[in-house]
């Protein structure tokens, strides 16, 4: 690597020595990016975004300057599934940057080369309800559903995307069943009560309020 103008610091990124091949930053960069806490949607997570757009953006400025350097990218001896995670790194990337154009056509090239990846089906449907098509978006959390039944983060952009559509009563009994799999789901109680509220439920209310409603109440009599 002596007189290749690569960056060290971004290899340090991956853990990876002054040394380091195209190939070493690859696989760094797909263990890194493989790990359980990205296994899930990282959407509005921001310590979660912000760790994997600093993987994604070193992976990409190095594999430039490799190829500046006349070492390019040779991917025939990659496997299927790295194939697919590079393309589905960089749909996410896109789509946390609110990219939809870019990161619907590397999504969907990613579900072409793995169509078993749940991840990849379940941001397809996020992707599909931020652009408002809630039909198809619909379509592909059913069929996450259907792999992955107790996989929180299906039902809740499934009830998501039935509250966007205006389908209220849908939305209310999908964001049940998330309760039913985690009661302690972040902002799950808030979406229940705007559910309920433009049902013309009640929501839930605070027990210090009730007592102070009724004493009020007993002043009035």
């Amino acid at each position: 690597m002596q007189g290749y103008e690569i960056d060290i610091t971004l290899l340090q990124t991956f853990g990876l020595r002054f040394d380091a091949g195209l190939d070493d930053v690859r696989d760094a960069y797909l263990r890194q990016t493989g790990q359980e806490k990205f296994q899930k949607v990282i959407l509005d997570v921001e310590y979660l975004e912000k760790e994997f757009r600093k993987y994604y953006e070193a992976y990409a400025t190095l594999s430039r300057q490799f190829e500046e350097t006349g070492v390019s990218l040779d991917i025939s001896h990659f496997s299927t599934q790295q194939i697919a995670r590079i393309l589905f790194n960089s749909g996410i990337y896109h789509l946390i940057n609110h990219s939809y154009m870019k990161a619907g056509e590397k999504l969907e090239q990613a579900h072409k080369t793995n169509r078993d990846d749940l991840l990849t089906i379940i941001y397809l449907g996020i992707l599909l309800m931020k652009r408002k098509n809630y039909y198809a978006a619909e379509k592909y959390f059913l069929q996450a559903g259907a792999v992955a039944p107790n996989n929180e983060d299906v039902w809740y952009y499934l009830a998501g995307n039935y509250f966007r559509a205006g389908n209220y009563k849908k939305a209310l009994d999908t964001y049940e069943k998330v309760r039913s799999i985690n009661p302690n789901r972040e902002n799950l109680n808030l979406k229940i009560n705007e559910v309920k509220v433009k049902l013309g439920l009640k929501g839930s209310s605070s027990p210090h309020k009730s007592i102070v409603e009724k004493i009020t109440g007993l002043f009035k009599k």
